[in-house]
């Protein structure tokens, strides 16, 4: 579900994007040309269980290209940012590929259409997700999230820092190239008519 909002919290636009089944929505960036890149993750599409989700709309709403990326286990993608040559960068996690049934930080370059340009995955032996990604100034990228696979009790935060081309500087074994491969599919849209509501939380002050 997407809804365009004016300074006031209007409605410009809204729409649903999906099929069947689930298709949940976790990120949005703004692209050079006025539109939305979009990435979540979906069940009524791609190679299995759940599959990356990415689609990129015009400033109407309007699916300009949808395609998804995984394999035959779940494939989540939390984090999206439109890149200045104008492709994108996509964050998530994999149990496809890695860490099966855990999950290893899953990072996908791809280009304006929806290409792969490289895909990697980032992790040990546990679980290993993957929340937010950031392009850098010197053209890499860094990528956090949280780990169990490197920690000092549980879960613990992690952060990791990849050059353009997502390696880390030299080989390392917690770093591995993907095969996943794009799928395109023809999704449903339709108009959703949510209404706006002023609501009554008020801004608390914890104590310290």
């Amino acid at each position: 579900w997407v809804l365009r909002l004016d300074a006031a919290g209007g409605v410009l636009w809204q729409r649903a994007y999906g099929g069947g089944l689930q298709d949940w929505a976790y990120a949005v960036d703004r692209t050079s040309d006025g539109g939305f890149i979009v990435a979540g993750y979906t069940e009524s599409f791609g190679a299995g269980a759940n599959d990356v989700w990415v689609f990129r709309l015009d400033d109407s709403g309007d699916v300009q290209w949808t395609a998804t990326y995984g394999g035959p286990a779940d494939d989540y993608a939390y984090a999206v940012q439109a890149l200045p040559d104008g492709g994108f960068i996509v964050a998530g996690y994999t149990t496809s590929f890695g860490a099966v049934y855990l999950g290893d930080f899953w990072v996908l370059r791809l280009g304006p259409d929806g290409a792969i340009v490289w895909q990697k995955r980032y992790g040990g032996v546990s679980y290993d997700w993957a929340y937010a990604v950031q392009a850098l100034p010197d053209g890499g990228f860094v990528i956090a999230g949280m780990s169990q696979s490197f920690n000092a009790l549980n879960r613990d935060v992690w952060v990791v820092r990849t050059d353009g081309n997502g390696d880390l500087g030299g080989p390392c074994p917690l770093v591995n190239d993907t095969s996943a491969v794009l799928r395109r599919d023809t999704v449903r849209v339709a108009a959703t008519n949510a209404g706006v509501a002023d609501t009554g939380a008020v801004a608390g002050v914890p104590n310290t």
